[in-house]
């Protein structure tokens, strides 16, 4: 495999206070808070993972969320596929 085909699949993971850096980043003037991305993670509309102290999200997710025909008309987050599922272990 290739550097480009590496780069392309590897999801850009980045803390909450992170990920709102590069949104003001690209906009300055938004009124997205840290708080209102916590909020959306605590919900299940957007993935996170748990390392230690830290949560990590996917920002191309939050991104398209945030694009979203949903968010735009302000319906209700939906929790996401994999978020709260139990999985039966084989003994």
């Amino acid at each position: 495999m290739n550097e480009q085909q590496t780069k392309q699949t590897l999801p850009r993971m980045r803390t909450l206070a992170k990920a709102i850096e590069e949104i003001k980043a690209e906009d300055p003037n938004t009124a997205l808070t840290q708080n209102q991305i916590r909020v959306l993670v605590k919900s299940g509309a957007i993935p996170s993972v748990h390392a230690g102290r830290h949560t990590l999200i996917n920002l191309d997710l939050l991104i398209a969320y945030l694009a979203s025909d949903a968010y735009q008309n302000g319906e209700a987050a939906q929790p996401a596929p994999e978020y709260g599922k139990l999985r039966r272990i084989e003994e």
